[in-house]
């Protein structure tokens, strides 16, 4: 049999509200590497999910998904939590 090449990951950002979950990816995905600031009405409600590959021409990409982290959302997110991914843990 043939065997599939999977270049597509799971990107899991977490960690309490405010911490710069929603500020990192966005300046990952900038061409300048920055992010402009975000405001209290920008926070992430629920989930978050983007595409985003690091390298032009390269086939590897990231399903980024930025959880919010005010405590109200923390009962959900047991659910979207996989083993086959990449967690990235966020705080000041």
């Amino acid at each position: 049999t043939e065997m599939l090449k999977n270049f597509r990951m799971k990107l899991m950002l977490v960690g309490l509200g405010e911490a710069g979950k929603t500020s990192l990816i966005r300046a990952l995905m900038s061409q300048s590497d920055r992010c402009g600031k975000i405001g209290r009405d920008d926070r992430t409600v629920g989930i978050d999910i983007a595409r985003w590959q690091p390298m032009a021409g390269n086939p590897l990409e990231f399903s980024a998904w930025d959880f919010a982290g005010q405590r109200i959302y923390y009962i959900t997110h047991q659910f979207f939590l996989t083993q086959r991914a990449v967690y990235l843990l966020v705080w000041r």
